[in-house]
């Protein structure tokens, strides 16, 4: 015959409801921490786009007196064969984004290409590549 620990039904099931509700606690602070994080984390990642894009400047051609020329490549899936906008302001946003992250402030000879997709990695059936010279203005 099973022997209960507590002296009384009452103190069982209050026993029972504490070890619920921490168990409750944890599962909850588990589950609330990850997304904070991810939260957090696409937060800051939208900031840094934001910066870059506000930050990087595309020029008709590379001005007088730009340091550190270097090239920079962004490529993407496609998503409207018949729209291709999206796709390229996407494509520039890459192209600025890693300017920003090198520590260049403009972007020139920027030239973005609807690409094939030979080994069907893209839904749409195609991609969009981009490349560019970043450098930096002293301003």
């Amino acid at each position: 015959m099973h022997q209960n620990r507590f002296s009384s039904p009452a103190v069982s099931r209050f026993g029972f409801t504490l070890v619920s509700a921490a168990g409750a606690l944890i599962l909850v602070g588990c589950t609330a921490s990850p997304a904070s994080v991810e939260s957090s984390a696409y937060d800051t990642a939208m900031a840094q786009q934001n910066t870059a894009v506000r930050s990087v400047q595309v020029y008709k051609s590379i001005p007088e007196g730009a340091i550190g020329v270097r090239s920079v490549m962004a490529a993407a899936c496609g998503s409207d064969a018949n729209d291709l906008g999206p796709d390229e302001n996407y494509i520039l946003t890459g192209l600025k984004m890693k300017a920003y992250k090198s520590g260049a402030n403009g972007l020139s000879m920027v030239d973005i290409q609807k690409m094939p997709d030979p080994k069907g990695h893209c839904d749409a059936g195609f991609s969009m590549g981009g490349s560019a010279k970043a450098f930096t203005v002293q301003q």
